[in-house]
């Protein structure tokens, strides 16, 4: 399924990347990603899409056929709860709008890469001194303590922690003592699955940001980790897209993150372009979909008519 995207599907083009990017980390994420993006090509019913999408729909039932296990999540206790789930591998979000607020002038400028990229980059990037370990704290108290920040200015660049690090943090608190109580381990649901992989791109991107730093070829920042900063919210915002899936409109607080996701790393990575003379190290022409209307027709190739023979 790795053909090249035909002319009439480059407008769903990213959301095929990104599943392919997340297969190996997070496969059942890439795969409801990548029927979000199928779903999307459909409506399209582009003229050269034919064979693109058969390859699509194979990988969609090699994945299927798999019978990729859902991520486990904390949740807390069954019992008189109606809370959702908890995020046993996602940091605490911080405010959108604190971090887009923030988001000066912070730069990049290699090609797109994928997330193993990103990962490697921000684990070089990790700091003497990081920050400490976040502990897994529940979707809830992730999006109230987003919302309680919502306005404030930021308070200066966080300490660089790498993906994995991150990761590797959440794994072991989830496994002491101090992340059991009231709750339990259980499957995510798609919806919860979707959610907490957008959120926690988000996070592992706003964390490793330094939006108080003028991106230039003389800051090594800007050359080796501010790339995977702006794909990595790139990737937060594409995946709490495929939210879509199950309603046409995503949640007001999850609407909010991914504007944040969206805003800054269009942001970074326009500013990396400029200050590296490099292409921009995302697609800066993609938008949310809006699954309510009516679907774009494909582009028309025009060709230049024939010079006139000279008399």
């Amino acid at each position: 399924h790795r053909m090249d995207c035909p002319r009439s599907l480059l407008g769903v083009r990213t959301y095929f990347l990104r599943a392919d990017e997340l297969k190996l980390s997070r496969p059942y994420v890439a795969h409801r990603l990548r029927l979000f993006a199928v779903e999307l090509a459909m409506k399209v019913k582009g003229p050269d899409a034919g064979r693109f999408l058969m390859g699509q729909l194979e990988a969609l039932e090699q994945e299927k056929a798999a019978g990729i296990p859902p991520p486990m999540i904390r949740k807390r206790g069954l019992a008189g709860s109606n809370k959702p789930a908890a995020v046993a591998a996602s940091p605490a979000a911080a405010a959108p709008a604190a971090s887009a607020a923030a988001a000066a002038p912070s730069s990049e400028g290699p090609k797109t890469g994928e997330i193993g990229s990103m990962d490697a980059a921000l684990d070089a990037a990790e700091t003497a001194a990081p920050a400490p370990r976040p502990s897994p704290l529940d979707m809830d108290a992730a999006l109230d303590a987003a919302e309680a920040s919502l306005g404030q200015a930021s308070v200066g660049p966080p300490a660089a922690r790498s993906m994995d690090a991150m990761l590797d943090a959440a794994d072991d608190q989830s496994k002491g003592p101090r992340a059991t109580a009231g709750t339990v381990l259980a499957p995510a649901g798609e919806e919860e699955a979707i959610r907490a992989c957008g959120l926690d791109l988000y996070e592992r991107g706003r964390v490793a940001d330094r939006p108080g730093t003028f991106p230039s070829p003389a800051v090594a920042w800007s050359v080796t980790d501010a790339p995977r900063v702006a794909q990595c919210l790139h990737a937060s915002a594409v995946v709490l897209d495929a939210l879509k899936l199950f309603s046409p409109d995503l949640p007001t607080d999850l609407k909010q993150f991914q504007a944040a996701a969206h805003r800054r790393s269009a942001q970074l990575a326009s500013q990396l372009a400029h200050a590296l003379k490099t292409p921009p190290c995302i697609p800066l022409d993609w938008v949310p979909a809006d699954t309510r209307a009516p679907p774009k027709p494909p582009p028309v190739k025009t060709e230049a008519p024939p010079h006139a023979p000279p008399p």
